[in-house]
């Protein structure tokens, strides 16, 4: 098998963009927010761009980890249906 880097490098973005929009106040971030910070002092000010950007390579190198571990297991766990697939995803994830 050849691996499709290009394949693999772009889910992992869409998987990073994802959650991106998941946690931003136009879906859950604030429940999020509100959930997390219970109880604890509100900082003063948003966190920089400097501070986050380290956070944001984690993640997307994270979820390129993920996605690759996803194709081994679709790939040579013998998958070769879509129902396969989401069986195997599902299994995964749980």
């Amino acid at each position: 098998y050849s691996m499709p880097i290009i394949t693999l490098l772009v889910a992992a973005l869409a998987t990073f963009i994802i959650g991106m929009i998941r946690y931003s106040p136009l879906l859950f971030g604030t429940t999020y927010m509100n959930f997390v910070n219970a109880g604890k002092k509100k900082t003063a000010g948003k966190p920089s761009m400097s501070k986050m950007i380290p956070l944001f390579i984690g993640q997307y190198v994270l979820n390129l980890v993920i996605t690759f571990i996803t194709y081994i297991f679709l790939t040579y766990g013998g998958t070769v249906s879509y129902q396969d697939a989401i069986v195997t995803a599902l299994l995964l994830w749980v």
